[in-house]
């Protein structure tokens, strides 16, 4: 998908990141792994690293049976492992997960931040304590999201406007009903560049100018 759409001119292929939780945590690093030069930023939270350790864990539980099925035996396993790849990753890594966390135990992030040291590479955890797989609470959240969106920031390029895919999928998937929430988000997120280039395009072929360049 990633590549479809910077191949598409809709995404730029600078300014790829990839954020997961719980599967889609290890997804994400599984997909940082083996496309090393696609993704340039990456986030996981409570992310499964290890599929040895998953059956493990899954001893203390009543699905033990089930678990060793679906993950099997043999070296897809170790493959599979996003804690053994960890030296191919190429983008900086951010971790979180809660320490009371029972549905993926928190070995799983501990684990991957010092596969990820020792070979080298930029990764930030964030180790939440007294909270489970959910992370049920309102500051460790917003301090989650701060510190992904500081990630993107220090990762990828600065934005550029000038992208015609950009300005196409703005004009193109946009219900003009919701223009105005839609332009308060830019242009605290774009600042000057929203009203000087991308709200006149879609303000010309609307009748809104935004408050745009005509």
């Amino acid at each position: 998908a990633a590549r479809y759409l910077a191949s598409s001119g809709i995404a730029d292929p600078k300014r790829i990141a990839i954020v997961g939780w719980s599967y889609g945590g290890y997804a994400a690093l599984q997909a940082a792994e083996t496309q090393p030069g696609l993704y340039k930023a990456v986030a996981a939270v409570a992310p499964v690293t290890d599929l040895a350790l998953v059956k493990e864990e899954s001893r203390y539980f009543s699905n033990m049976k089930q678990v060793a099925e679906e993950i099997g035996s043999g070296p897809h396993v170790a493959e599979g492992s996003p804690i053994n790849g960890a030296a191919r990753i190429a983008a900086p890594v951010l971790l979180a997960h809660g320490d009371l966390d029972i549905n993926v135990g928190i070995r799983h992030s501990d684990r991957m931040e010092a596969a990820l040291k020792r070979s080298g590479k930029t990764v930030e955890y964030i180790r939440m304590k007294g909270l489970d797989h959910q992370l049920a609470d309102g500051t460790a959240r917003a301090t989650m999201l701060l510190k992904i969106g500081q990630l993107l920031d220090q990762a990828l390029p600065a934005i550029s406007l000038s992208n015609p895919g950009l300005v196409r999928a703005v004009h193109e998937d946009v219900d003009l009903a919701d223009l105005p929430a839609l332009t308060a988000f830019a242009r605290s997120t774009f600042g000057g560049a929203w009203d000087g280039e991308v709200a006149g395009s879609v303000g010309r072929d609307s009748g809104d100018n935004l408050g745009g360049s005509p």
